[in-house]
């Protein structure tokens, strides 16, 4: 027997607007003002908040059921929508000073990332200077902070891979998100120039993969909530993709038998640029 779900009920119940508004977000190469509104009226951004600050701590598979309902809509809106909720679990992994910045006053805050480490960092008295044109950064339109990577040194000289959090007055956006496909998930770049990040807002991605990073335990005492980053990134992952093949499938059920042996065949397709180019 399948356990209730609240928030998939919730998400159902928006999935004709946000399917609606799929060809207004692959225009605009980044999710619809209204699609964060009403997703955010669900609740489903507190998905991986603390219940210290109002989240709701939800399990994995509550969440990846939400996902798969939510990518058969529209891919990019789940692709982007999916990491900002994410993420939070990603901020709960730094210092209660952190959390308390982001969340304190506006339990609503959501982040975006680019956390490859192509950051050029500086370090400087009680923290480092961040500095970088930092890619991919799905939904950062719609996000209040950013997660990006970089890599500094230990006292031994050892490499060490690091995230660093910097609030959206820190950085710009450059538009430059032009793919040929999830042009909704406005995954554009951003702009940072030295700005200061100090030692609250970094932690070592190897602490939060084996959960001895300074968050870890620090507001949460929920045992579904104590995950490593690991294991909730790659949960969103690779349930995006079972959406999205369903929604593709009953796209393709609903063709007039003409035009699927057309695609069948490898056919040009008549006025879609983006197949013709594999004619």
């Amino acid at each position: 027997m399948t356990s209730p779900n609240p928030m998939l009920d919730r998400i159902r119940a928006i999935l004709p607007d946000i399917a609606a508004r799929a060809d207004q977000a692959e225009k605009e190469r980044q999710v619809p003002a209204e699609n964060i509104r009403l997703l955010k009226q669900t609740g489903m951004h507190r998905a991986f908040q603390p219940r210290h600050y109002g989240g709701l701590e939800m399990s994995l598979p509550d969440f990846a059921q939400c996902v798969v309902a939510l990518s058969g809509a529209c891919g990019g809106t789940s692709w982007a929508f999916s990491l900002l909720c994410t993420h939070s679990h990603q901020l709960a992994m730094f210092s209660k000073q952190l959390q308390d910045e982001v969340w304190g006053q506006n339990p609503d805050a959501t982040a975006s990332s680019s956390i490859a480490p192509f950051g050029r960092t500086e370090e400087v008295e009680g923290g480092i200077l961040f500095s970088g044109e930092m890619g991919w950064s799905s939904g950062c339109d719609h996000a209040d902070w950013a997660i990006v990577g970089f890599n500094r040194f230990d006292a031994n000289g050892e490499k060490v891979y690091c995230f660093a959090v910097v609030p959206r007055q820190d950085y710009t956006i450059r538009d430059d998100w032009y793919a040929m496909g999830m042009r909704g998930s406005g995954s554009k770049t951003l702009i940072l120039d030295k700005v200061f990040v100090p030692e609250h807002r970094i932690q070592a991605a190897k602490g939060m993969m084996e959960g001895q990073s300074a968050g870890f335990r620090s507001v949460s005492r929920q045992p579904d909530f104590l995950y490593p980053i690991s294991p909730v990134f790659r949960q969103r992952l690779c349930r995006h993709q079972p959406g999205r093949g369903r929604a593709h499938a009953r796209g393709f059920q609903r063709k007039d038998p003409q035009s699927r042996a057309r695609l069948h065949r490898g056919q040009r397709w008549p006025g879609h640029p983006s197949l013709d180019a594999f004619g």
